[in-house]
């Protein structure tokens, strides 16, 4: 989730570095200005864990990693780094550095209604220009509902589908995929009561 920027001042790069080593916070940074990281509600916190397990236990036997919260998206060398709620990478070189992932293949935000026009605009058309990116999926803590953002075929252009019920799934089909990825958001709002 994000947060105010904490002042009016510009910072580089090394010290937005800094400034988290410092404190011991997150903050997410885009140019020069950088935006704490506030606490999340019981709800997102369990939506996230959720799609988090459901994910780490597709990917688990694969050469993809899953990550929660805690790690760094650089969108923009130096320039541009937030913290999706859920990561995962299929990429080699996102394996040897320990502290962010540069090249995702699915990134999930859970929104709220602070966050919901910024994961939705701003997020969403830097996410669309990650190339490796596949997967972008946008899911709801106020009722059962996921929008999904699927790139096509290696291109630019990405196609919208919105997944709404308990009883929905969203069936991913992927080349690399064997067997295809089934999420239920059945399993997604686990133990969640709207």
């Amino acid at each position: 989730m994000q947060n105010k920027n904490i002042d009016k001042r510009k910072y580089s790069y090394d010290e937005y570095l800094k400034l988290e080593e410092t404190e011991g916070m997150r903050y997410e940074y885009f140019n020069g200005e950088v935006f704490a990281m506030k606490g999340t509600s019981k709800t997102h916190y369990k939506i996230a864990k959720n799609i988090s397990g459901i994910l780490s236990f597709f990917f688990e036997q694969s050469s993809c990693e899953t990550f929660q919260e805690s790690i760094k998206l650089e969108i923009e060398k130096n320039n541009y780094y937030v913290y999706p709620d859920v990561i995962v990478s299929c990429d080699e070189s996102d394996k040897k550095d320990i502290y962010f992932v540069r090249n995702p293949f699915i990134i999930v935000e859970v929104s709220s209604d602070s966050t919901i026009n910024f994961d939705n605009s701003i997020k969403l058309h830097r996410y669309i220009k990650i190339p490796s990116l596949k997967y972008y999926l946008l899911i709801s803590q106020k009722k059962s509902l996921i929008e999904l953002y699927t790139r096509q075929n290696n291109t630019s252009l990405f196609i919208y589908s919105l997944h709404e019920g308990l009883d929905a799934n969203i069936n991913i089909v992927e080349d690399i995929l064997k067997p295809n990825l089934m999420i239920s958001l059945e399993e997604v709002y686990k133990s969640i009561k709207f």
